[in-house]
């Protein structure tokens, strides 16, 4: 009940930052300076929030219908499709983390130095 309210949906997310921070830091086995991992780690963040939003949207209804169509193979389906999904928000907040932390400063400094 406490994760409704705005203090509990920033801790939640806080918590979610920290893990992914120091989850990518243990899996790269210390070969990469933490402020090079926090961009990717809230950039997951960010991409879970919006994956729980698309859920809460589009997955109850088709699990529904699915299930109505398929039986529980179509419920199966849906789920898989699900955890497809979470993969690919993973791997690509990471990227976009990548992207955000080698990137995006160079660019902005040659647009800087070109006008």
């Amino acid at each position: 009940m406490w994760r409704r309210t705005p203090l509990g949906g920033g801790a939640a997310a806080l918590s979610a930052i920290l893990f992914l921070w120091w989850s990518q830091r243990l899996l790269l086995g210390g070969r990469v300076r933490w402020s090079a991992l926090l961009p990717g780690a809230v950039a997951t963040t960010v991409g879970l929030l919006g994956l729980r939003v698309f859920s809460r949207l589009v997955f109850s209804p088709l699990i529904a219908t699915n299930t109505l169509a398929y039986g529980p193979i179509g419920t199966v389906l849906v789920i898989q499709s699900w955890l497809v999904g979470v993969g690919a928000v993973v791997y690509g907040g990471a990227l976009a983390g990548r992207l955000l932390h080698g990137e995006y400063p160079r660019v902005v400094g040659a647009l800087k130095r070109r006008r």
